[in-house]
C-alpha cells in the first residue's frame, strides 16, 4: 500500500485543500482511499470522510508511540489502495518546538514522501524559492515527493514562481523536486461553503424602536390630527358645525334689544 504526506509550509498554507482535493480525486479514479490527520482535529476528518467515503483515523507521534501509529495505518488502510495523510500546521514544528509529532516526524516514521503545499500568496517568487531550498536541507532523512503552488493570484503569478524555482540559477533552482501543480486563488468564492453545508442564516434586524418624534409623524402620516396641530378637515368641521340652543337664543337676545 502507497502512503503520501500533504503538509505546508506553514499555517494557513492551503494543506486541507490538497488533501481533501487528492482523495476526492483518487477516489473519483476508482481507488480506495484511507485518510489521516496528524494530530487531533475536530474538523478536517469529517471533510476526509466525505471526499473518501470513509472514516479518518488520527495519527500522532507525540501523544502516541511510533509501533502504535505504525500498527493503526497497516490496519486500518489494509483494505485501502492508497493513504493520504494530512500534516499539522506546518511541516517541521511539533506541540513542543521540537520535531516529535510533526509532520516530518509522522512522514519519516512511516517511511511515507511529502507533498509540500507552498502559499504563493504569502511570499515572493525569490522568497519562496528561499522557503523551499530550506525546508529541503534542514532534514535529509526527509523525501520531499514534490510542490504545489497554492493561492496563485494569475498566470503570470505562477509562471514567476516556476521560472524562479525551475532556475536556471543554481542559487534558486530546486534540482530534482518537480512543481507537481498550481491552485488559482478564487478570491470571488473565497466563501464557498465546505461539505455544501448551507450558509448560517443573517442575523435579523433589530426592531426599529419608534421614538418621540418618529411616533408623532407617524401618526401624521396616519392622518391622525397631533396636538398643536390643525388640520385642514378640522377647521372645515368646525365651521360647518350648527351653533348650540345657548349660543342660538343668546344671539337673539342681542338682536332683539
Amino acid at each position: 500500500m502507497k502512503v503520501i504526506v500533504v503538509a505546508g509550509t506553514q499555517a494557513g498554507s492551503g494543506k486541507t485543500t490538497v488533501a481533501v482535493g487528492l482523495m476526492a480525486a483518487l477516489r473519483q479514479r476508482g481507488l480506495r482511499v484511507q485518510a489521516f490527520k496528524v494530530g487531533p482535529d475536530p474538523l478536517d476528518p469529517l471533510l476526509h470522510e466525505a471526499a473518501t467515503g470513509r472514516p479518518s483515523y488520527t495519527l500522532d507521534g507525540w501523544m502516541l508511540s511510533r509501533e502504535y501509529n505504525l500498527t493503526r495505518v497497516a490496519r486500518v488502510a489494509d483494505s485501502a489502495d492508497i493513504a493520504v495523510v494530512e500534516g499539522g500546521e506546518t511541516l517541521f514544528d511539533g506541540p513542543d518546538g521540537d520535531e516529535r509529532g510533526s509532520a516530518a516526524h509522522v512522514a519519516k516514521t512511516l517511511g511515507a514522501p511529502v507533498l509540500l503545499v507552498l502559499d504563493c500568496a504569502a511570499h515572493s517568487a525569490r522568497s519562496a524559492a528561499a522557503v523551499l531550498k530550506g525546508s529541503l536541507a534542514l532534514d535529509e532523512e526527509l523525501a520531499v515527493a514534490g510542490v504545489v503552488l497554492n493561492k496563485t493570484k494569475s498566470r503570470a503569478h505562477e509562471e514567476s514562481f516556476r521560472a524562479t524555482l525551475a532556475g536556471p540559477s543554481p542559487k534558486t533552482a530546486l534540482r530534482g523536486v518537480p512543481i507537481l501543480g498550481a491552485i488559482r486563488r478564487d478570491d470571488a468564492h473565497a466563501g464557498a461553503l465546505r461539505d455544501g453545508l448551507p450558509a448560517s442564516p443573517p442575523p435579523p434586524p433589530k426592531p426599529r424602536s419608534r421614538s418621540a418624534p418618529a411616533a408623532r409623524g407617524a401618526s401624521a402620516a396616519d392622518g391622525a390630527p397631533t396636538a398643536g396641530r390643525r388640520t385642514r378637515g378640522s377647521s372645515r368641521a368646525r365651521a360647518s358645525s350648527p351653533a348650540s340652543p345657548r349660543s342660538s337664543r343668546g344671539s337673539s337676545a342681542t338682536a332683539s334689544t
